[in-house]
């Protein structure tokens, strides 16, 4: 309902060089499974933008959120904002809050290579509801990379079928995770499903 959009601004001397150094040149790269194209010591300025950038978001979002009566659900939908999840949770713990991966998480055989300092990006997401995938490749490689990052704040791991999951935390939160194409293009949503992957 475009009556109810909303516009968030964002300093563009922030947004930009968020963007372009964070997300292009870390980011993306890596959730495609590659290596990062800038090193950890060169993000450090860009890691405090990109906290500042979501804190912007995160309060206008419940600014909104607190005029509404009922629950709220929120839903990220973009790499650019994982760090969202967890600010959102942080300020409204009563909320619904979806999480898709629009982008790969690693591929087939190769977990993303996190720097350490960002792992807390990826244990944010915890926070979240439902976390959705691509392909059943990624959502392997995030319980994989969850597993091995975190497994000291997870309680179990439970497979229902080959699209779904759920991690239950120490908290006793639990979080779905579950495989489902997305992307504008329904000839690329068809051939991820008909890949079998």
């Amino acid at each position: 309902d475009r009556e109810h959009d909303m516009s968030i601004s964002v300093p563009e001397s922030i947004h930009k060089r968020v963007h372009k150094m964070y997300s292009k040149l870390y980011l993306w790269p890596v959730l495609h499974g590659l290596g990062p194209k800038v090193s950890s010591k060169d993000l450090e300025p860009f890691r405090k933008l990109l906290d500042k950038q979501m804190n912007i978001i995160a309060d206008a979002l419940i600014n909104v959120s607190q005029d509404k009566s009922g629950g709220s659900i929120y839903w990220v939908n973009d790499y650019t904002a994982i760090s969202l999840v967890d600010k959102l949770r942080n300020h409204d713990k009563n909320s619904t809050i979806i999480y898709s991966f629009r982008t790969p998480f690693g591929a087939d055989g190769v977990v993303p290579r996190i720097y350490q300092k960002d792992n807390h990006l990826m244990r944010g997401l915890f926070s979240a509801d439902l976390i959705t995938f691509h392909r059943v490749v990624d959502m392997q490689n995030f319980i994989e990379y969850s597993s091995s990052n975190f497994g000291s704040h997870l309680l179990g791991i439970k497979r229902s079928g080959k699209h779904r999951a759920y991690i239950t935390l120490r908290s006793k939160h639990v979080v779905e995770l579950f495989v489902i194409p997305e992307g504008n293009k329904r000839n690329y949503r068809k051939s991820l499903i008909s890949s079998g992957e």
